[in-house]
Order: C-alpha cells, then sequence, then structure tokens
C-alpha cells in the first residue's frame, strides 16, 4: 500500500479530496498528505456578495487580510486550470 500522496498544492494531480475519499473508500482509518507548498498558486478573496476582493500571488505562507474587514470570505487557489475553493470568517 502506498502512504506517499501528493496533490496539486505540491507536484500531484489530483485535489486535496481525491486520496482521502480513496482511502475512507478502501476503509482505511488515515492517510498521510506528503505536500510542499506552492506559493506560487494565484489566490482571490471574494466578498459574501461573489465580488472579488483581492487577486494575489502570494511570496510566503502568509496570506495578509488585515485590510479587510470582519466578514466572511472565499478563497480561491488557482493552479493551471484547477481550482480549489475554501472560506474563512474574518473576527
Amino acid at each position: 500500500m502506498n502512504f506517499h500522496v501528493h496533490t496539486v498544492t505540491s507536484n500531484g494531480k489530483v485535489w486535496s479530496d481525491v486520496p482521502v475519499d480513496e482511502a475512507y473508500q478502501q476503509g482505511l482509518d488515515a492517510i498521510v498528505k506528503t505536500d510542499y507548498l506552492d506559493y506560487r498558486l494565484r489566490k482571490e478573496i471574494f466578498n459574501v456578495d461573489g465580488k472579488i476582493i483581492k487577486s494575489i500571488i502570494p511570496s510566503s505562507n502568509k496570506l495578509d487580510v488585515s485590510d479587510l474587514p470582519k466578514s466572511m470570505y472565499l478563497i480561491k487557489a488557482f493552479k493551471n486550470q484547477q481550482v480549489e475553493s475554501a472560506t474563512f470568517i474574518k473576527e
């Protein structure tokens, strides 16, 4: 069994949910994702109305949101033709 898994955030070809779903379907209790961060991914932050607030290519693993007002946001990370998204709340 191969426990060495990469996703698109490093040099893999699938998003994070794919190996997790496969592990679950195979009845595994745990999985180790072996990724390194690709900071060159373009990221866009949207407000709750769907308006793009920021579009950046960060130079580190830190994303400065200090200038954003308190709210809920959607962040999308783009790599080639693939997109991964998540929500976050700034309090």
